[in-house]
């Protein structure tokens, strides 16, 4: 072998290849002129729980050409869930990865990479709700209302998924055991807090018990709640005596009396209805004397489910013969009824 040739030799063994399109990194030259270029996986977005595309990155340099063999780290900024690797080394080819784990929360997330001396990159995910899981009334199940009162009861429901998190843009149909039920809609879609705002609107006209279910239907999966409107006797427009007892037609409409301390054997009845001749129930009634004297027991009760109150007399002791009237009134309103007697002195 000539000498020239042996130094050729040696020297192509002791020395580097710089062939264009390819680099490693070499701490001599440093990190200046390199940087890294998202390939893929920007602006993903999936349900909660899921695995995302692997994000991909690609370290050059300001020749475009790939750079090999330096350390990337990933670390989640915001947002809830992991990151897999931490770290990675770039390949030949200048590429290294990392696939993202979202967790239960919905919300923005945001994935940082550094390396070194590098200008970092991060990049943006989102974290959707899963399939919804619950139904449930925002306010309340149940609502009482009278006859005579506009009905504003509130039937709006959310709609969440396992892990509580809002379903938007959920269908909820809602569905009326009676047609005289006049809802603000029969179908409509939860809002971004997963709300499907819905009210009735209506006043309804007969007592009873009626029921609105509230229904999200997605292929094999049913989810529902009810809500339970009662509908009670309005306010009290009337006040009378029960004709079925022989003591109110003797004593209040035949002008009859009572002995001085005598107790009546059976109370003195009234009834008080609504404005559509409904028996109010639980109306409060006080029963007065005009003398002061005559007692009653009880002197104050309430209206019983067919809209009925009894009060047992004693009439006042008196030495002659006196003029009484009995009164009850309905508390809280004008309504007042009279009874006019004589009381006898005892023989």
């Amino acid at each position: 072998m000539t000498v020239w040739r042996a130094k050729i030799l040696l020297l192509l063994a002791t020395s580097p290849l710089n062939l264009p399109g390819c680099g490693v990194f070499s701490a001599s030259t440093g990190f200046e002129g390199l940087h890294l270029k998202i390939e893929s996986g920007e602006n993903q977005n999936a349900p909660v729980l899921s695995t995302l595309e692997p994000v991909v990155l690609r370290l050059q340099n300001e020749a475009g050409d790939p750079i090999e063999g330096v350390e990337l780290s990933f670390a989640l900024l915001q947002g809830e869930g992991s990151v897999e690797p931490t770290t990675a080394l770039t390949d030949a080819a200048g590429l290294a990865h990392a696939i993202i784990t979202l967790g239960s929360q919905v919300g923005a997330g945001e994935l940082l990479i550094n390396a070194a001396e590098i200008e970092p990159q991060s990049v943006a995910f989102a974290t959707l709700p899963g399939e919804v899981a619950s139904i449930a009334a925002v306010a309340t199940n149940e609502t009482t209302l009278p006859l005579d009162t506009p009905i504003e009861a509130d039937l709006s429901v959310r709609l969440q998924d396992a892990y509580g998190n809002p379903v938007a843009n959920a269908l909820v149909s809602y569905h009326p055991s009676d047609s005289g039920i006049v809802l603000d809609g029969s179908q409509l879609h939860t809002n971004q807090q997963g709300i499907a705002n819905n009210h009735i609107g209506t006043l309804l006209t007969a007592l009873g018990s009626y029921s609105v279910e509230a229904r999200y239907s997605q292929l094999n999966t049913i989810l529902s709640t009810t809500f339970q409107l009662t509908i009670t006797s309005g306010s009290p427009t009337s006040l009378a005596f029960v004709s079925d007892q022989g003591l109110v037609d003797y004593l209040c409409n035949g002008g009859g009396m009572m002995f001085a301390g005598e107790m009546t054997t059976m109370p003195i009845s009234i009834v008080v209805h609504d404005f559509q001749d409904n028996p109010v129930v639980a109306a409060k009634i006080h029963f007065t004397s005009a003398t002061g004297k005559t007692l009653f027991d009880p002197a104050v009760t309430l209206t019983d489910l067919l809209g009925r109150a009894g009060t047992f007399l004693t009439a006042a002791e008196v030495s002659v013969p006196t003029s009484e009237t009995i009164t009850a009134a309905v508390v809280g309103t004008e309504l007042t009824l009279s009874c006019n007697f004589t009381i006898m002195p005892k023989s």
